[in-house]
């Protein structure tokens, strides 16, 4: 046995470069082995970046991106094949590779092909995506997946019935860009802008089903309590009073001027302060708002949660299969 692992045992006869020859059986030679040994270390790297990538992308929307589906753990997908791994030298491609096929996905004996050329238009334009030797770097395997994936999900969108509005791709983009301006966000991807305004469009529909089947948090975040004047922190206030009581919700009997049960999560945190419809403290309206920015967070975990078994159901019987694009 040697630093690579065990001798490994070959039926067959020698030849040039053959190893050594022991009862008709060939052991390799150590430099066959060494070969042997890292081909084999390749394919199990190729194995493991699918895995991490599905892995360790489990995150909600993200946010600045055109690839807005999360990426889904290891068993989401049915199975996922031939997973694209550039060999060093041959990691790009020329104009006429452009729509060859990249990957293939089928999902409910649909089979729908991914070309090089949308691969590149998922997130820039393809004038913007030429090096300067006329070439094309190829896609990453995750941008295959992520086109799949947000295909699906349109699809299953429009089953719903649930579009974007031209409010609805507003509301996004200001949300996400801080911007309405298509020209702007366009420019910053590198696209034209009709690419970038279809992309919008999609993006914000996705959301609106996500919204549709996980959302949990409130439409409005709550924004916390304004600081009183110099020496009034201790002053019960009517403006602390109403901020509190509107977060409060059903824990509170306005009529009766008092709590209306004591099983919830104000009551729990904040049973000590006095509070009453006419009057509460600066310090009690801040630990209202950490109860609220609790609630908040919790919603969002569940939120999060629910949207990943959901995806994970539509993509339960897909395949993905990822071309290999090298010579």
């Amino acid at each position: 046995m040697d630093e690579w692992g065990p001798a490994e045992i070959e039926e067959g006869i020698g030849g040039e470069g053959a190893g050594e020859q022991r009862g008709g059986r060939r052991f390799s030679t150590r430099v066959q082995r060494q070969e042997r040994y890292r081909k084999r270390a390749r394919r199990a790297h190729a194995v493991r970046t699918i895995l991490i990538v599905l892995i360790a992308l489990v995150a909600g929307t993200a946010l600045g991106t055109f690839v807005v589906a999360p990426l889904l753990p290891a068993g989401s997908v049915s199975s996922v094949t031939r997973l694209f791994t550039p060999v060093k030298g041959h990691a790009s491609v020329g104009e006429a590779d452009l729509d060859k096929t990249l990957g293939t996905y089928v999902c409910n004996g649909v089979r729908t092909e991914v070309t090089v050329r949308e691969a590149i238009e998922q997130n820039t334009s393809v004038e913007t995506a030429r090096n300067s030797d006329g070439t094309y770097d190829i896609p990453s395997a995750d941008t295959v997946l992520a086109i799949a994936r947000n295909r699906l999900l349109l699809q299953e969108a429009e089953s719903r019935g649930i579009t974007a509005t031209d409010a609805d791709v507003v509301a996004y983009a200001k949300e996400v860009w801080q911007t309405e301006d298509v020209a702007v966000i366009a420019a910053s991807y590198g696209m034209a802008e009709d690419k970038a305004r279809a992309f919008l469009g999609e993006s914000a529909t996705i959301k609106k089903l996500r919204d549709a089947v996980a959302a949990q948090t409130p439409a409005q975040k709550t924004v916390p309590p304004i600081a009183p004047e110099a020496g009034k922190e201790n002053e019960p206030m009517q403006t602390y009073a109403d901020y509190i009581l509107a977060l409060m919700g059903d824990e509170w009997d306005a009529k009766g001027n008092t709590w209306a049960r004591e099983d919830g999560p104000y009551h729990e945190r904040m049973k000590n302060f006095t509070i009453s419809n006419d009057g509460a403290t600066y310090s009690a309206a801040q630990e209202a708002y950490a109860v609220a920015q609790t609630l908040e967070a919790t919603a969002n975990q569940q939120d999060s949660t629910a949207w990943t078994s959901f995806v994970n159901g539509i993509l339960a019987d897909a395949s993905i299969e990822i071309n290999t694009l090298v010579a």
